[in-house]
């Protein structure tokens, strides 16, 4: 119980901290605090795969949307790539097709051809903004193509929009904490 008091005060002064032009830096510092929280029984959060050759966007992005609260899986390499589909069994995929041991468009390619995951919609963020890279990747059945630096909130909205409306619309603090008692455990947690 103590536990739960704590991290409902860590998450309220994450939240105070934030405000409403809150930095990305303490929203992945919420983020990350965020996930250690059970995620309620009755959800059912939407799987991403992220593919990022990046660390630093790779996590940045993996905290986000954990923030946000879906299931993240995600490769630094196209290595592993369908083994992680067959495991994982993402919703979506978002993906840099720039990759140090492949190329990406090889995989866009397989993964069209395949019955089993061509279905999956696909976004790619990536830093190469050319009009004949973008044209390939539609052809390959990508949803959507994002240009880096990339608006989160855009990210999130496109993400929302192929999985459905509710899919990461509410952060996983707010699904874990009850706003009408927020008040009384701020009372209890400064009397204890």
């Amino acid at each position: 119980m103590a536990d739960s008091r704590i991290h409902r005060r860590s998450v309220l002064k994450g939240i105070r901290a934030l405000g409403v032009g809150g930095t990305l830096a303490a929203l992945v510092g919420l983020a990350r605090s965020v996930q250690v929280a059970p995620t309620p029984v009755s959800v059912s959060p939407k799987r991403i795969m992220l593919v990022e050759k990046h660390d630093m966007n790779r996590q940045l992005l993996s905290d986000y949307l954990v923030f946000y609260g879906f299931q993240i899986l995600s490769l630094a390499r196209g290595y592993g790539f369908f083994q992680g589909l067959a495991d994982f069994q993402p919703n979506l995929i978002l993906f840099d097709f720039m990759l140090p041991d492949i190329n990406g468009f090889t995989l866009l390619e397989q993964l069209q051809r395949s019955s089993q995951w061509g279905h999956i919609p696909v976004i790619v963020v990536s830093g190469v903004n050319l009009r004949a890279e973008r044209e390939r990747a539609q052809s390959l059945g990508v949803r959507l193509y994002l240009v880096k630096p990339v608006d989160l909130n855009d990210l999130r909205q496109a993400i929302q929009k192929e999985l459905g409306s509710s899919a990461g619309s509410i952060p996983l603090w707010q699904k874990d904490l009850s706003w009408e008692n927020v008040g009384e455990d701020l009372s209890r947690l400064s009397e204890s």
